[in-house]
């Protein structure tokens, strides 16, 4: 088991040295910072340190450790009434071997249309009316394999191996691999995560046409991204609750904050309420709240539906994701 290990960080060391030093690009992977799975959002993404479901994959792999049971995460939704965002992970312990994990995220429109007019040079008009040629899609895409033991010292350790394809028109595209680092440390009532992304400092290689006087095509570079997170858990056996407290900040934006709360009554019913504090022009938070619903059997196999809402100034939307424990 730990040999597997050892390889996917010789992997992941020749990726490094692969990588060259030149600077990141702004916006080259963002789309990988959404975040996934209702009840993560509904938290305000503050997750790093909880990390106990198949979003593992996604906030931290060193999550993955602590699973008893296959488990299947799902997510569809649109962005801002444009994007298709989709998001499938599976999860499963191998004996003997450790823990292992797959996702798919994919962000992308599809058919937009390409339209074109008789005459081209001259103004549209009754007789020079525009037609649609084709319609086209573009996407961005993460897949990747993560990997989790614990440690003898009880420290969970994760490792994200990752494929990023980004497709647009005319044929266009990019694609690079990198990798992701994760820790969790539990201790009583206490947790504590962290997650180097993209530590590799991932590079997309575009299939562009160099322009003079460039030699070689486009390359766009994702930066390390830091995030740390702690959460504070209680069970209120008078209520038959239980309340977590959650706080992650993440590098990659100027620091940004996000605060979550989760209070569970009768490990059924979930009500959430988070902060995600964002930097642009000027700072800002954005409210989040979710609501989850599970359902448990006594085989140990449970599924739950998971609400999100996010505040925006893009403007606000809904998340709504499935979680399946076999």
């Amino acid at each position: 088991m730990r040999s597997i290990f050892i390889m996917m960080l010789l992997l992941i060391s020749l990726l490094q040295a692969w990588a060259s030093d030149e600077g990141e690009s702004a916006y080259a992977g963002d789309f990988t910072y959404l975040g996934v799975g209702g009840r993560a959002l509904g938290m305000g993404g503050s997750f790093v340190a909880i990390s106990d479901d198949a979003t593992a994959v996604y906030w931290n792999p060193a999550g993955l450790s602590g699973m008893k049971r296959v488990e299947i995460g799902l997510m569809h939704s649109t962005l801002y009434g444009l994007d298709s965002y989709d998001f499938i992970a599976l999860a499963s312990p191998v004996k003997g071997w450790g823990n292992f994990g797959l996702c798919w995220l994919r962000v992308g429109i599809d058919d937009i249309m390409y339209t074109q007019a008789p005459h081209p040079y001259m103004p549209a008009s009754l007789f020079n009316r525009p037609y649609v040629e084709k319609t086209f899609s573009t996407s961005d895409n993460l897949f990747s394999l993560s990997y989790a033991f614990r440690t003898w010292k009880g420290i969970d350790v994760g490792l994200n191996v990752k494929l990023i394809y980004v497709s647009t028109i005319w044929g266009f595209n990019a694609v690079g691999a990198g990798g992701d680092l994760g820790l969790i440390y539990r201790r009583g009532r206490f947790s504590f995560g962290a997650v180097v992304q993209d530590f590799t400092r991932t590079k997309l290689f575009w299939n562009t046409t160099p322009q003079p006087p460039e030699t070689r095509s486009h390359v766009d570079v994702i930066d390390r991204n830091f995030r740390l997170g702690m959460a504070y858990s209680r069970e209120l056996r008078k209520l038959k609750s239980k309340l977590i407290l959650s706080v992650d900040v993440m590098s990659i934006y100027n620091f940004e904050k996000r605060v979550g709360f989760e209070w569970t009554l009768a490990d059924t019913l979930s009500l959430r309420f988070g902060i995600q504090e964002k930097s642009g022009v000027e700072r800002r938070n954005d409210i989040t709240a979710g609501a989850g619903l599970k359902i448990g059997f006594v085989s140990g196999a449970a599924f739950s539906v998971d609400y999100a809402f996010l505040s925006s100034e893009l403007g606000n939307s809904n998340r709504i994701s499935l979680n399946m424990r076999l």
